[in-house]
Formats: C-alpha cells, structure tokens, sequence
C-alpha cells in the first residue's frame, strides 16, 4: 500500500506542467499534496513501537460508525440501526500525554503546573506511539484531542474541530476558543468527575481507545495549563466528532490538502450538536469576516468553517457534504489560477435550491463548483451524495439543464463517467464495480492549470484561462511514466464522452467562435490613443441570489479577461466607464495579474460613480516581453443590473 501511494504521488507529479506554472511552486505543492496520503500512512507514525523509549504508551484508537444504508442499486436509504455500527480506525488524530509536573516560581515557591508532550497521529491502522516523561513519579494521562493532522517535512497541517456553543459567531479569539477531548488514565480510568485522571505509571503501557456513538467528551482549552477546567458534555457528542476528524483523513488519501490554505495549512471548523449556522456546513474563505481569526503566531487569519449539528440537520456522518466541501478547499488551496476569489458554497444541503447558482457559470468558476461534488463522489465510489444522513440524496449523475460547458452539473456528471472509463467499468455500472474505483485514478483531471505556450523568449505565456478545455487536454497528455490515462483518453473517445453532457460536439476544441478562448488579446504594449482597445458588454440576465440573498456576480456574462503584453517599465492611467452608468451600489472590479499563481500579488482597482476614475497602474515590463491579465468583474450584490457596455482606456502616464 505504501509503495503504491508513492507511485501515484510520483505520477501525480510528472503530470504536471512546470512551464505552465511558472515560478510558482504549484507542481510542487501538487506534489506535496499527492505524497501527504502516503507520508501520513508511512511516516507521521511508522509503527506504535519505533522511536520509542522504555517508558511510553501504544495502542490503537478506534471509532464506531453509523453506516448509511442502501438499497440493492446503492441508493441511500437512511442511516443503519446502532446494532450495525461499523468499528473503524481513527486515522490522523492527534494524541498527547498530559502530566502533572512542578515548576519552581522566582521565589523559590514550587507550583504544581500541568504540561503536555509534542502531539503524535494515529497512522493507517488508528494506531499511536508516543513516548512518557522520563520522571516515573509524574501523574500522565493519554489525551485525544479533535485535531487532525498531517505533516511533511516543514509542511504541517492542523484541522481543529471547534466545540464553542456559539459556533463561527463566538466572540472568543480563535487560540481560545475550547476543543473536544477524549482523557485516559494510563490504567484504563475513565471518570466523569476528574477532567485531569492522572496516575503514575512504570515502563510501557498499551492502551486502547474505541469511542462509542454517545461517548462523553471533555470540552477545554487547547492548552494543557487549563486542563483542570475542562468540563464533560452532558449529553455525549460521541463518534461523530471522530467520523468528522476521520473524513478528512479520507480527503489527504484521495485528492490531496482539505484546507483551503495554501501555506500555513490551518483550518478551524465549528461542531456543536444543535447547532446550526444558517449557512449551513460550509467554510468561509473571506476571512475578513471574522476578525477573531487572527492568529498572532503567524501574524495570518485562521480560515473558519461551520458543520451543521442539528436538530433537523447534522452532518457528521455525511462524508459527501464533508468531502465535497473539502474538496473545494483543495482547489482553493492548490494554486489554481482562480479569475476571481472563490466563494464558499454556502446551503443547508443538496436541495433543489442550488441549482441556479450552478449554471451559466464563467468557465474557470464552472469547474470550481462542478468538481467538488464529483470528487467526493469518486472518493466514497457512489455517484450519491447525502446530507442530513441519507434523507436527502444527489445524484451527481442527473446533469439537468442547461447542457453547456458553463453549467457545473454538467461537470459533476461528466466527471464520474471519466472515473468510470478510466477505472474499466462500462457505464453505468452498479455498487459491485464502483468498489473497484481507484480514487487517485483520475486526480489530474483534478488540476487545474492554464493553458500555457512557449513564447519567442521560451517563457511560458498564458493564453488561456482554465476550462473543461484545458482539462480535458491533460487527460491526453503523454507523460512516459506508465500513465495509462493517455492511452484510454483519445480524442475519439473524449469526443464520444463529452457530447451527451455538453450538448453537442466540442473536442476536439473549436478553433473559432466564443469557446475558441476566453482570453482577449490587447496586444504588445497598448495605448488607448493610437488604438482604442475593444468594449464589451455585461448582463446579470443569469444572475440569481445565494443563500444570504446576495448575487455572486460570477456567470459567464458578468466577467471578461484581457491580455496585454509589455516590452517595458509602463504606467497607464486606468480608466473605465459604463453605458448607461451604474447604479449606486454597483462597481467594476479589475484585477491585474502581476504573478498568476499567488493571490496576493494582484493588483485590485475598483471602479464605480464614487470612486476616481481614471486610477493610475504602474507595471514593469522587459526584453522578456512579460504578459499581463485584466479580469473585469461586475460586482452588484444587492441590485440587478440591466445590460451594460463595459469601455476601458489604457493611457500613458508620463
């Protein structure tokens, strides 16, 4: 097992194009991403008994889960009675001991202070190791605290489930706010009256750990000092804060990094049974939105996320609502070339509701939304996604309309049939050949790049953005390393496969018409003087509300991007108007690539009747004749806007 996940990692790597993303990093992290299944299985915890000291304690955390059931066609029906509940391990949690020790005050008073040991994961198995305190004298106890963790090298990842009663909203900085916590005595003790049940242990010590469907939980600060305050649950959350914690483990193994960071890896996401954000399970990638985030440490906000709790609704046991939504934070994460800040999914559940925000999409953002759902669905091997534990079900199959390369059902659809192809199962196959679904098989696919040529200077130039174009290209890439992709995916059978899900013949690739490129070319060097740059027009006639009553502003029509290419040091007086004028409230937004593949380094102008206009852009240029993207974006949450003629200057700034 091991060795095959780091082929697939090595594959995963050599499918990527490192002069398409150039400078960037992102092949790397791609393959980063592909390894960290294999390093959390064979590296983070190698074996209970490997590193170990004379004194420390083993053994295997295991978690009991409520399955949902199907019916003869795998079509989910409910979740199963507790008599059924499946024993599985816990992989990927992170485990410490917590011992009582004495520290001598600048008085030379002596205080007992609780510490704690460097956290540890449970590996593959749910099993742990973990050394003890050298002093046989110290009170220990095992804690296993609902963290998720995985690390390579320097690149650590921390996913928190957050156990606040006031959800995302709570007013507590985020370094305070409590954690789940399962506590062990070494001897096995478990009380509901001591949060801190330490005991002085000898040598080596095996302890197991199977949390039940009701089990209680300690509720406490993350730091060990405040172990003693910690209280126990009334009602016991039980393993549904270990299926949660498990599900992400499931993400690494199958695409790659849940969290939508693509740095410091941190992710804190909000579990409280009976609760409910309205948004629903969800993470919010503005993380302007909650000043709280801020993580002093780093000096970076935290990004926060929500699963629903319940009374109606709880997610815990609904791995398609959570892998779908770590999947987009995968996506989010990886360095994709994004037109614009994605936004979180926000919805209590797959409901019929979704379905016009998912439609009429810009390109790049069509993938965005159509690939998280069918990513989850080739991880679980079942083309049905539940939420609120089986009761509501999608089918990813059942594309709908409009057939078009802007929809992302349609996406969705299409991309469980590329899993099926590439997996040898003849569609539409049934729950006996879907097992056979090798959920890395198709993981470039997943990867989405611009599609990039090599200039006169033999740098990469973009030309254009990604779509199910460029994707579908790299199902045919050749990349010598025993890929057996290139060889199912020809251009006969791509044709074949993608006409019922797009509505009609569109590989191989026009060459002509509006889905020839979804670039504009301004050309070396412009001046709006000596040659007017071309206008176009922006409708909300697609626009529809999310689910806070907003307009997301991210259809086909409500976006264009432009390219220019400057062979010097250019500063442009940026002017844009509209025919008619914009309404108050509404605005253009542009973005300037200065590099494609880092977020932060776009420049972003906004235009509107409050604002100035023109706004000055100072951009550097060279003999490397370097290469510029302008994305314009109608932005208007609140107002529809009517038709609307989008003019743009570029003048000299002497």
């Amino acid at each position: 097992m091991a060795f095959t996940g780091f082929i697939k990692a090595i594959r995963s790597f050599f499918a990527c194009d490192l002069r398409a993303n150039p400078g960037s990093g992102y092949c790397f992290r791609l393959l980063v991403s592909a390894l960290l299944g294999f390093f959390v299985i064979c590296c983070g915890n190698s074996g209970p008994d490997d590193n170990l000291s004379a004194r420390s304690v083993t053994g295997r955390i295991t978690y009991k889960r409520l399955p949902i059931k199907v019916d003869a066609n795998g079509y989910p029906i409910g979740l199963d009675a507790p008599d059924n509940a499946e024993v599985l391990p816990l992989r990927g949690i992170s485990v410490r001991v917590v011992y009582l020790a004495q520290e001598t005050m600048q008085d030379g008073s002596k205080v007992d202070v609780w510490r704690a040991t460097d956290l540890t994961t449970t590996d593959s198995r749910g099993d742990y190791g973990i050394n003890l305190p050298d002093d046989e004298t110290l009170p220990v106890y095992l804690e296993v605290q609902s963290a998720f963790s995985y690390s390579l090298n320097n690149f650590r990842t921390t996913v928190r489930l957050i156990a606040d009663p006031d959800g995302i909203n709570s007013k507590t900085p985020h370094a305070d706010r409590v954690l789940y916590s399962i506590r062990r005595g070494l001897d096995g003790s478990l009380p509901d009256d001591n949060p801190t049940p330490a005991v002085a242990i000898k040598g080596k010590v095996t302890l197991d750990i199977e949390i039940g469907l009701d089990d209680k939980w300690w509720i406490g600060h993350p730091y060990a000092g405040y172990a003693p305050d910690a209280i126990i649950e009334t009602n016991g959350t039980g393993s549904r804060i270990a299926a949660i914690m498990d599900t992400f483990y499931k993400a690494v193994i199958s695409f790659g990094n849940p969290t939508p960071s693509d740095d410091d890896n941190n992710l804190d996401v909000h579990y409280r049974r009976g609760v409910t954000e309205p948004l629903g399970t969800y993470v919010e990638y503005d993380t302007e939105r909650f000043p709280l985030a801020y993580n002093a440490a780093n000096g970076k906000m935290r990004y926060f996320g929500s699963v629903r709790g319940g009374p109606q609704y709880d997610d815990a046991w609904d791995e398609g609502v959570l892998l779908s939504m770590m999947a987009r934070n995968s996506l989010r994460s990886s360095g994709v070339p994004f037109r614009f800040r994605l936004p979180a999914r926000k919805f209590p559940g797959f409901d019929t509701r979704n379905q016009p925000i998912t439609i009429n999409l810009q390109p790049t953002t069509a993938l965005a939304e159509g690939l998280p759902d069918a990513i989850a669905a080739v991880a679980l091997k079942t083309p049905f996604l539940t939420s609120a534990s089986g009761t509501i079900v999608r089918d990813i199959r059942n594309a709908g309309l409009p057939l078009d390369i802007y929809s992302a059902p349609a996406i969705s659809a299409f991309t469980w049939e590329l899993a099926l192809k590439a997996n040898g199962i003849d569609s539409p196959g049934n729950p006996a050949a879907w097992d056979d679904i090798d959920p890395t098989s198709i993981i470039r696919f997943y990867s989405l790049k611009n599609e990039s040529k090599e200039n006169e200077n033999e740098l990469s130039e973009i030309i254009d953005l990604p779509s199910i174009f460029t994707q579908l290209a790299r199902l045919s890439e050749n990349e010598g390393v025993n890929d057996p992709l290139s060889e199912i995916f020809t251009d006969a059978v791509i044709t074949q496969m993608t006409t019922p899900f797009f509505g009609g013949t569109i590989w191989p690739r026009p060459t002509e018409g509006p889905l020839s490129g979804f670039i504009t070319d301004w050309g070396i060097d412009p001046d709006s003087a000596n040659s007017p740059l071309p206008s176009f027009v922006f409708s909300m006639s697609d626009a529809v509300l999310d689910a806070e009553g907003k307009f997301t502003n991210l259809t086909s029509k409500e976006s264009s991007t432009a390219k220019i290419i400057l062979t010097k040091d250019k500063a442009y007086w940026l002017s844009v108007t509209t025919v008619p004028p914009l309404p108050n409230g509404a605005s253009i937004e542009v973005r300037v690539g200065v590099n494609e593949n880092i977020l932060s380094s776009y420049l972003f102008y906004t235009f509107s009747s409050s604002l100035p206009n023109p706004q000055r852009v100072v951009l550097p240029g060279n003999s490397d004749i370097p290469f510029y993207l302008l994305d314009f974006r109608l932005k208007s949450p609140v107002s529809r806007v009517p038709e609307t003629r989008v003019n743009v200057r570029l003048d000299p700034a002497y």
